[in-house]
């Protein structure tokens, strides 16, 4: 976009609500050669400075993106082609040393890092001055963007010989663990790209410790070259990203590959990055369970937040075949600022034009990106500067909130006595090779349905609930709500069956956890609470299995489930409440252990209110907000502090729902409108 147009975008963004801006600032663009710098000298488009100044003039904030890596549909993902060009060293090969298809570089590399300090060193001394507490609008800056991301995406770990060094370094004590010498660079470098049954599933636990670790180094290092030049004491953000097809089940991966970065030390802020279809029974649950790991990934004092938060149409590929209703977007902010979001980046807000670059690439449109000459066709402002009907949506919203501002800010979200469990390790699917380690992924993999079923089922009973990170901490809540693979570390299993002996309530549904991290086999958990596990058995062409109610459920109706285990044994005194249709096997279980209870569902049930009202009740355990009717779609959330309560209903439905909520022993009557929502003050 040209200077003449910059006032005319931000003056709109302001006038939809919106107090900062957020952008990018391509290296790309910026160091077209090496030791070339261009800040307005030549191109008044790249006078950042002046860019950064108006938006103060306008009386917003900015937050500042500088990469090194932008993303943003750029070329090199907004790295300077002479920067692999120069080094071919730095580009990373995976499995079987085949080269990674994307514009991934070696973080950690030398000649990486020697090149990114420099970038730093040229736009760093602009920002600086322009920081809030130097009186600027420059309020956080973002170090690069979607770590992780490009060798997840293509299943192309980073295994350069320099990387592999690295890695063999950091395991140490525990380089015995491989059948052959870590400190052999050729024989190592061999193996660890065709990695074998032997030591496939250590290699597959090892490589996961040491990309967080890696992860956390590179970011730290930004972070330590920014502040040399003056950029401190403002919030250092990471984006988080992951999902994809319109669901969540990519963005937990984002999560457990950074969260040893952002939590490394104070002053680190993550945001999510997420693209959900619409708003409906399937994206609004989603939202929900990504603010519930953000927040039981963050740091206790680091507040939610988005930065890459998706408003416009959606349809990016410009084929007028898809369009999110204006009302989706203002749906998902609604519900992330009760879930305690703190900022929220409309993204893309407005759109815009690629330069064409200096010398041509041979890339067909000789511009700085893939889009072509136009970029941002979906977002509220149009490339030509036109407000859609999303952008509306939006400035209505806004204003809506004004009169709720400073209580926004200082609301806590309210949370009943269950909380959410949730394992970082268990996400460790972004590379497999081979059979082991294929396996194991697949394993991991197949907790997503279950934990889908759930969340949407604590929901639909009207729980508000928030996420805990089982391997830091054990919940203060009296219920864990916990959606398990069969593999689970034996630490994490000895710590539940001592929870649950000590008085917690555990709502295991999934797989039962018969082996560890590595395949092993491990039952503490089982072993404790006195049950033992049969084999799993899988719907299939020709065999269709179904469980029915037993003993307490004794007349529920038969239903088919995509999988289910037997159990081969179980407690005396305990209460087997669903059994195999056909072989009359025992399939869920209640029972007590020491001053505890559990309720264990190792199958993927239909939504069948009743029974999942059933197993929380058996527990003891019911939620503080309560719909009548019970009602399916609606998801109810609140937040409170000193002074009061504000209360949040969202219809995912296409129909007016008339409704009563009970909270905090009072009733309030209240009509759902069709796809939206109701915030409302109950003091």
């Amino acid at each position: 976009r040209q200077p003449a147009e910059w006032e005319d975008r931000l003056v709109k963004a302001k006038a939809g609500g919106c107090n900062a801006i957020a952008s990018y600032i391509p290296w790309l663009i910026h160091e077209p050669e090496p030791g070339r710098f261009e800040f307005g000298a030549t191109d008044p488009a790249c006078d950042i400075a002046r860019f950064i100044d108006l938006t103060h003039r306008l009386g917003m904030h900015c937050i500042a993106r500088p990469g090194p890596f932008c993303m943003a549909e750029l070329l090199g993902e907004g790295i300077p082609g002479w920067v692999a060009r120069d080094h071919p060293e730095l580009k990373p090969v995976g499995w079987q040393a085949e080269p990674n298809p994307t514009d991934h570089l070696d973080l950690l590399h030398p000649a990486f890092l020697d090149a990114a300090r420099d970038w730093y060193a040229a736009i760093m001394p602009i920002l600086a001055p322009r920081l809030i507490q130097n009186g600027g609008p420059i309020i956080a800056c973002q170090l690069d963007n979607e770590v992780g991301m490009l060798g997840w995406v293509t299943n192309s770990p980073d295994l350069t010989d320099a990387n592999l060094d690295r890695f063999a370094e950091f395991l140490g004590v525990r380089a015995d663990r491989y059948p052959f010498d870590l400190n052999s660079p050729a024989e190592r470098n061999s193996r660890l790209r065709a990695p074998t049954d032997d030591f496939a599933a250590r290699f597959h636990v090892d490589w996961r410790d040491w990309a967080r670790r890696r992860n956390a180094l590179y970011l730290n290092f930004l972070r330590e070259t920014a502040e040399s030049h003056g950029v401190r004491d403002i919030p250092f953000l990471i984006n988080v990203h992951g999902t994809g097809s319109g669901r969540i089940y990519g963005f937990p991966i984002g999560l457990s590959q950074l969260s040893e970065a952002y939590r490394q030390s104070e002053g680190w802020v993550s945001g999510s990055d997420h693209y959900l279809d619409g708003f409906d029974r399937s994206s609004a649950p989603d939202l929900h369970l990504i603010n519930n790991l953000m927040g039981a990934s963050n740091r206790p004092e680091t507040p939610l937040t988005s930065l890459e938060f998706a408003v416009g149409s959606q349809d990016y590929g410009e084929t007028g075949g898809h369009r999110d209703d204006p009302q989706a977007a203002v749906m998902k902010a609604a519900l992330s600022l009760v879930q305690g979001n703190r900022l929220l980046n409309w993204y893309l807000l407005a759109g815009g034009r690629n330069p064409k670059l200096a010398e041509a690439a041979g890339n067909g449109n000789g511009r700085v990106s893939f889009t072509g000459e136009r970029h941002g066709f979906a977002a509220p402002i149009d490339p030509e500067g036109r407000l859609t009907p999303h952008f509306d949506a939006l400035a209505e919203f806004a204003a809506s909130l004004e009169p709720l501002r400073d209580r926004l800010a200082d609301m806590d979200p309210d949370s009943d006595d269950l909380a959410l469990g949730w394992v970082p390790d268990w996400w460790n699917t972004d590379f497999q090779h081979g059979p082991v380690m294929g396996g194991l992924v697949s394993e991991l993999q197949r907790m997503r349905e279950p934990l889908d079923r759930l969340n949407r089922a604590l929901l639909w009973l009207g729980f508000r609930f928030q996420a805990v990170d089982l391997t830091r901490m054990m919940p203060e809540k009296k219920t864990l709500a916990l959606a398990s693979p069969q593999l689970m570390e034996e630490g994490l299993q000895v710590r539940l069956a001592d929870w649950v002996k000590g008085g917690g309530r555990l709502f295991l549904v999934g797989d039962l956890p018969t082996r560890d991290l590595e395949g092993r086999a491990c039952t503490r958990l089982l072993d404790a609470l006195g049950v033992e596990a049969g084999g799993r058995l899988e719907s299939r062409r020709g065999f269709h299995l179904s469980c029915v109610g037993a003993g307490p459920l004794a007349g529920s109706p038969e239903v088919r489930i995509p999988w289910g285990t037997p159990l081969a044994k179980v407690p005396a005194g305990s209460d087997v409440f669903l059994r195999l249709a056909e072989t009359d096997q025992a399939c869920a279980v209640a029972l007590n252990h020491g001053r505890g209870r559990a309720v264990l569902l190792p199958l993927v049930h239909p939504w069948h209110r009743d029974l999942w009202k059933w197993c929380l009740d058996r527990l003891e355990t019911r939620p503080g907000l309560r719909l009548e009717p019970p009602t399916d779609g609606v998801i109810g959330c609140s937040m409170s502090d000193a002074g009061g309560r504000l209360l949040l209903l969202l219809n995912t439905d296409r129909e007016t729902k008339p409704l009563t909520v009970h909270i905090d022993g009072r009733s309030h009557p209240v009509q759902l409108e069709a796809g939206g929502y109701r915030l409302m003050p109950i003091d």
